[in-house]
């Protein structure tokens, strides 16, 4: 019974960190980081989201988690018949972050899922996330990895205005082994990730 009042407390801890609007609809998965998080949605969320003919945007000059999780997904999909297309995500050529204007240029109605990244990995830039929705629109599922940026920027789901937030723990002073996947519930099927069948949070 404490050990499940702790798990509890901790996924409270997190919805309150990330500023959830509306904590009585979010889910938050406790992973063993950001890698598996990402790989958790491609895996077990995602092919039940995408159709034939709808495409995702990845951002292939990111980490290779950010990116591998998206094809696997892809691959997954086309074995199934269900044709998804990959689009790069578009960057500014001066400062590397996300090119927003030719995102909302190469947008449309089939852009479903959108993989970001909140600071790049090598070069430590602010990717400015915040105008990405404007970007692909109402719809469009974005999801966000947050591992370089969790322990250094305010996280804010409210003000990004992301589908999914994914962390390792140790960028967070928590224990290494440790991560978490926010999920807000409100595009597409709920956030259940696969194994046991319990409750999905």
């Amino acid at each position: 019974n404490k050990t499940t009042a702790l798990v509890e407390q901790a996924r409270e801890r997190i919805r309150r960190f990330l500023a959830d609007p509306d904590p009585g609809r979010s889910a938050v998965h406790l992973t063993s980081g950001t890698t598996e998080g990402l790989r958790t949605i491609a895996r077990d969320w995602l092919p039940s989201f995408l159709s034939d003919g709808d495409e995702i945007v990845v951002p292939v000059a990111d980490h290779q988690a950010n990116i591998a999780p998206w094809r696997e997904a892809q691959e997954l999909l086309a074995r199934q018949g269900v044709r998804v297309s990959v689009r790069p995500m578009p960057y500014q050529p001066g400062s590397g972050d996300y090119d927003h204007i030719a995102l909302a240029d190469q947008a449309g109605p089939r852009t479903r899922f959108v993989a970001v990244t909140h600071v790049h990995h090598v070069y430590g830039g602010n990717m400015n996330v915040h105008r990405i929705r404007r970007a692909v629109g109402p719809q469009a599922v974005i999801c966000l990895d947050a591992a370089q940026s969790i322990g250094h920027l305010p996280v804010s789901v409210t003000d990004l205005d992301v589908d999914f937030v994914v962390f390792s723990g140790h960028k967070a002073m928590a224990l290494p082994g440790s991560g978490a996947v926010w999920a807000r519930q409100a595009r597409g099927p709920a956030f259940t990730p696969g194994g046991w069948a319990g409750t999905p949070n």
